[in-house]
């Protein structure tokens, strides 16, 4: 995206304004009516905005994968870029695009909280061109030498959760926007590809979604989890939220979005935010491994019924739990896939019971995207979505597929009591499934 009139010496003057126009206001770090805008977060650089309005027509697969995609032509070469610190100012007024909970975050890895981050800053000042590579361990030194950390035997955690701020705040990072009013900043993502690096790569990064409901947050799945459930344990918006979501996801459609609640459009922003930076890393394993952004799509899908019920696999089957009992610990780490056998267990009796009372819809779903009857469709659909080979198939039957299965997912949530009477906690105990709660 280039700046019209950037070379321009008027224009560089109105840029200037425009800056502290946006300091003296404490507006957004990007200014949703422009292409680009400088940042309110510091003077030294400016943020770089993709629209996903511009993809209009493409799979939010190809919006972050194609070669002049989100990961290939902004994330990856944003990660060598260099930029200079901000200053201890603009440090503290980015706080304002922020939700508090983030820069409270990043206080806490302070001894003196503010005075040391302008201690910090101030001696990073004189560190002169950074990266969003090197960054993490200048902090640290500096944290070290200075003497500035709040837990000494945490230094290097504590620079991996300061340095997303700080380089923000100073202007790396990209910016991608959904509409005026919702928007998540990228920053701190790895290229992968190596084999020998990449279960370091896909730990990289973070994104932080800002909308109508909250400024900039680096939303948890178990956030994101809790507002999801609280939608969709509704009735009024099913509908219009799971068109949105699948306007977006399958042709980068946008239109939408400005007939959903703040609420709504809230939980679909910070979902865009998580799944965005889920899928960047399955790119980062050469589509091989960790597909983590299917798991938050199906939990999102299958929420239309287990949203609706209450229903959630546990110690004794498909009993009554929380949305966020979905997140689980597992013996190598955490997240949505440690319970995913029992939740596709969960989403295979709920896609045979849909098939028995609504066979010809579930029958065009199964043929849009190749499978055989009776199979779990919410998984199916994901893993036709995020392959690469079915790009062009998607391209040509979007419309088709967008608004077979909304239909779908608002029969599974409006006739959610009689798929419960139809036998699925029988059927469900009957399968195998793996899972932490077990």
């Amino acid at each position: 995206m280039s700046f019209k009139g950037r070379n321009s010496f008027y224009s560089y003057i109105l840029i200037l304004w425009l800056a502290v126009f946006q300091l003296s206001c404490s507006s957004p770090l990007i200014d949703q009516n422009s292409i680009r805008r400088p940042s309110s977060a510091g003077s030294l650089s400016y943020l770089k905005i993709v629209d996903i309005s511009d993809y209009r027509g493409e799979s939010f697969f190809n919006f972050v994968n194609a070669g002049n995609g989100l990961k290939n032509k902004y994330l990856d070469p944003e990660f060598k870029r260099t930029f200079n610190i901000a200053t201890k100012s603009s440090l503290h007024q980015a706080a304002d695009n922020f939700d508090s909970s983030v820069y409270k975050k990043v206080l806490n890895q302070f001894a003196q909280q503010e005075l040391s981050l302008d201690e910090l800053a101030e001696e990073m000042a004189s560190q002169g061109e950074l990266t969003e590579s090197s960054l993490p361990m200048v902090i640290g030194k500096i944290l070290e030498k200075k003497s500035l950390s709040a837990n000494s035997e945490k230094i290097g955690l504590e620079a991996v959760i300061i340095a997303p701020y700080l380089g923000l705040a100073s202007g790396s990072g990209i910016s991608v926007i959904i509409n005026r009013d919702n928007y998540f900043y990228n920053y701190g993502y790895k290229a992968g590809g190596s084999k020998a690096d990449v279960e370091k790569d896909v730990k990289s990064g973070r994104s932080f979604g800002s909308s109508p409901g909250h400024k900039a947050l680096d939303t948890s799945d178990v956030f994101y989890l809790d507002e999801m459930e609280n939608l969709l344990s509704g009735k009024t918006e099913v509908r219009t939220f799971y068109h949105s979501l699948l306007l977006i996801l399958l042709a980068c459609d946008n239109s939408e979005y400005v007939r959903l609640s703040v609420p709504a459009q809230t939980v679909l922003t910070d979902f865009f935010s998580i799944y965005t930076a889920e899928l960047n890393r399955y790119a980062m394993t050469g589509f091989s491994n960790h597909a983590w952004q299917n798991d938050l799509a199906e939990v999102t899908m299958l929420a239309a019924f287990s949203a609706a019920t209450g229903l959630v696999p546990g110690k004794n089957g498909l009993q009554k739990n929380r949305q966020h009992d979905f997140f689980a610990v597992g013996k190598n780490g955490s997240g949505l896939g440690e319970t995913r056998s029992a939740r596709r267990g969960y989403q295979l009796v709920i896609s045979q019971s849909m098939r028995q009372l609504h066979p010809e819809l579930a029958a065009k779903l199964e043929k849009l995207v190749g499978v055989k009857p009776g199979v779990d469709i919410f998984q199916a659909v994901m893993k036709f979505v995020n392959t690469s080979a079915n790009q062009n198939n998607i391209k040509i039957n979007s419309k088709e597929l967008i608004e077979s299965l909304t239909d779908y997912l608002v029969l599974a949530h409006d006739e959610a009591d009689q798929i419960n009477r139809s036998g699925i906690q029988n059927a469900y105990s009957k399968l195998k499934v793996r899972s932490v709660f077990y």
